[in-house]
């Protein structure tokens, strides 16, 4: 063989030798049953798009989402959980209020899917799949513990972590987020002084983070607790007032335009 060709040859496998080694191993996503089918009151996610101007994306991977059961003390919170195309994703927790459960949060959990975040949508004790008896007093242990569980998420961004809640499940965010520094931002759905015994005021003052108050004008305990816990909150925080527009999740119903209100401030927040 002519050394020039020889040369060429060599010269082509190195240069292949140096791309395969440029090339990121892309992320083995968990598997999702065959048989499991997402709950129908639950749309399939989309292909979501990683807007997040401080969080480049890494690895792009096929959107997903499975059933998940997470341990806490005594049982199983039962959940849903979605991430994104692409890798690490910041993440947001939803936390239904009482008599809820993780399905009044779908038109959001996929708004946010769209937005780049990877999301996780519980039934608390004695609600939905979970089952067994209320008991809010175990809530403000669990909820800490359902937060560890997602920033262990190999898919998750466990620095940039968000909750939404909703009435009492505002409370349960609001005293998590105290404790815990990777959670960025909060977004409180008729947030209250003193739901199901959990006081809100020292947990605001002490949360760092950004936060989000919404609150409907005829509900009088919400609305009045927004102040307060705005008052109370060292940090950066934004105040949304509506009218007619019920409580908690029903917020989300009665004005569509919340939810995209939402999944930007968590854009520019996470």
């Amino acid at each position: 063989m002519p050394k020039s060709i020889r040369a060429g040859l060599a010269l082509w496998a190195l240069a292949a030798l140096l791309a395969s080694a440029c090339t990121p191993t892309p992320v083995n996503p968990t598997a999702v049953p065959a048989s499991a089918q997402p709950p129908a009151t639950v749309p399939p996610p989309v292909d979501g798009i990683y807007p997040c101007p401080t969080c480049r994306p890494t690895i792009p991977v096929p959107p997903m989402w499975q059933e998940v059961a997470i341990d806490v003390e005594g049982m199983q919170l039962r959940g849903m959980y979605w991430t994104p195309g692409y890798v690490p994703a910041p993440a947001v927790l939803l936390l239904h209020q009482n008599g809820g459960r993780k399905e009044d949060y779908s038109a959001l959990s996929q708004a946010l899917l769209k937005g780049g975040f990877a999301v996780l949508a519980i039934d608390m004790r004695g609600f939905g799949a979970t089952g067994g008896q209320p008991d809010w007093s175990k809530a403000q242990q669990d909820i800490p513990q359902v937060i560890d569980w997602l920033a262990r998420e190999a898919r998750v961004n466990s620095d940039r972590l968000g909750i939404v809640g909703a009435s009492v499940g505002s409370s349960l965010a609001l005293t998590t987020a105290a404790q815990n520094s990777r959670v960025k931002g909060v977004v409180l759905l008729s947030p209250g002084l003193d739901y199901m015994g959990i006081q809100t005021e020292p947990a605001a003052g002490k949360y760092q983070g950004a936060l989000m108050l919404v609150s409907s004008a005829e509900d009088g305990p919400a609305a009045a607790a927004v102040p307060r816990l705005a008052d109370a909150h060292p940090g950066d925080e934004k105040i949304t007032g509506l009218n007619n527009a019920g409580h908690g999740t029903a917020m989300l119903q009665a004005q569509p335009s919340l939810i995209g209100d939402i999944v930007e401030w968590l854009k520019a927040t996470l």
